[in-house]
């Protein structure tokens, strides 16, 4: 992770931070919380984010419920958690089944898709744990660490957001900028995504972006919102249409056209809005919305 000097997130900068942050803060993870949530959840916070939700506990404010933000560790649905919690593994799942990823220590692929996914599945059940720290951000949960990179993963589609979680805060809510080119992470497999162990292309700085569904529900309800976007008139970047699909897909959202959405490479980017418009048809969220061999 490079030498530079890296921030524990002490309880007092923890809460200096939080004071700054766009969420209601209440009170910190007791001990107690800790431990229920862990073996509720079946892994262990790091120990930066361990003292970061000692500090507080940030939630989403009132009226934000239906947007991806702060996990709710006290109150929050057990069943969103634990989704939030498989969607890394799942969305690497989704991209082995439907995109033809492969890790190289898994040994040859087979020709068989289910047996793919069952060596997937096997292997992923003994990489390290991402735990959310807002949205699609997530640090590995390594009991007796800190300071590892935070993580923005979508399938098997891996970025850095901060060099340690102190430095991802500023950057993701304050503005601050963070260099993230020198990040390294040191996670087996997920450092493949990022391009640290001769995996894929090397990972680029992004600006934050919008946050995603947790549940089923959500999913639909980010598809209906960029379909009365695009019925309004107002332009929407055909890669949002895509990622939306994505996420869809991993939250077992059922439409015939949202895996030919969610699976579109950036060549093919320009088929975009069409198969956006036959999924919207298919799950009846606009019912206005036309394909072009069909009627409005």
């Amino acid at each position: 992770m490079g030498e530079r000097r890296r921030d524990r997130c002490s309880a007092e900068s923890a809460r200096r931070l939080q004071r700054q942050l766009p969420a209601e803060i209440t009170p910190g993870l007791t001990v107690g919380e800790f431990d229920t949530i862990e073996s509720r959840y079946s892994f262990r916070f790091a120990d930066d984010h361990r003292a970061f939700l000692a500090a507080g506990l940030p939630v989403d404010r009132p009226g934000e419920s239906g947007r991806r933000g702060w996990p709710d560790w006290r109150h929050g649905d057990p069943e969103v958690l634990h989704a939030w919690l498989a969607q890394p593994a799942a969305g690497v799942l989704f991209d082995v089944e439907y995109n033809g990823f492969w890790h190289p220590v898994w040994g040859d692929r087979p020709a068989e898709t289910i047996r793919c996914l069952e060596i997937a599945r096997r292997e992923l059940a003994n990489v390290p744990q991402l735990v959310p720290v807002f949205g699609h951000r997530f640090l590995p949960a390594i009991a007796g660490q800190w300071g590892h990179p935070v993580l923005s993963i979508v399938q098997t589609d891996a970025i850095y957001y901060g060099l340690d979680l102190s430095d991802y805060l500023r950057h993701e809510f304050l503005g601050r900028p963070s260099d993230l080119a020198s990040a390294h992470a040191t996670v087996p497999f997920w450092n493949y995504l990022l391009g640290d162990s001769g995996g894929p292309p090397d990972s680029a700085a992004v600006e934050p972006s919008d946050r995603y569904a947790v549940s089923p529900g959500q999913a639909v309800e980010q598809l209906r919102m960029l379909a009365l976007e695009r019925l309004s008139g107002r332009p929407v970047d055909p890669e949002k249409l895509i990622e939306a699909a994505l996420v869809a897909l991993v939250l077992d959202i059922d439409s015939e056209s949202l895996p030919l959405l969610g699976g579109l490479t950036r060549a093919e980017i320009d088929r975009a809005e069409d198969l956006f418009d036959r999924v919207s048809n298919e799950l009846g969220i606009v019912p206005t919305v036309a394909t072009d061999d069909g009627d409005v």
